[in-house]
């Protein structure tokens, strides 16, 4: 699959924040999306990029846009770890809950010196 950044101006009037979401969600050619700040998408398409690209053009007007690939492992910053897991390997790790043991010591030893 591929990964897409979707960077947009929020204060270019249209579209809305809610009428942006609404298109990405419904996009026939989107899988997955996070938005991980306002200005920014992060797209999931099986999809090349003109395509994207492509379907995001009515909804812009005449406000600029910008869709570009994003590979994974070649890219870096502050996102949370498992953002980085979904972008580089397709999927966000399932929560594992701790070994039962572990928590029974550890309650144990707590307040003691």
């Amino acid at each position: 699959m591929n990964n897409f950044v979707l960077s947009y101006s929020p204060f270019g009037g249209t579209p809305t924040e809610g009428q942006l979401l609404n298109h990405v969600q419904v996009n026939r050619y989107i899988e997955q999306y996070y938005q991980p700040f306002i200005g920014t998408y992060i797209l999931k398409s099986n999809e090349i990029m003109m395509v994207i690209s492509d379907s995001m053009k009515g909804l812009f007007e005449s406000s600029p846009y910008m869709v570009h690939q994003l590979f994974p492992h070649l890219t870096g910053g502050s996102l949370p770890q498992d953002v980085w897991h979904w972008i580089n390997h397709g999927y966000i790790p399932r929560p594992v809950a701790p070994d039962r043991s572990e928590i029974v010591n550890a309650l144990a030893s707590f307040g003691k010196k």
